[in-house]
């Protein structure tokens, strides 16, 4: 179970740092962090 989570959250991560370089790219990082902020926060269960 607690490697399951790790593998998730890992992989969430990784997700993230590729969306936010993307975002810079793009040119919307402010709309890009706050996506990625959420999505993590669901994915642990805070929000």
């Amino acid at each position: 179970m607690r490697s399951v989570r790790t593998i998730m959250f890992v992989a969430l991560a990784v997700a993230l740092a590729a969306s936010m370089v993307y975002g810079i790219a793009v040119g919307d990082f402010r709309e890009t962090v706050t996506n990625g902020v959420m999505i993590c926060l669901t994915c642990i269960g805070v929000a």
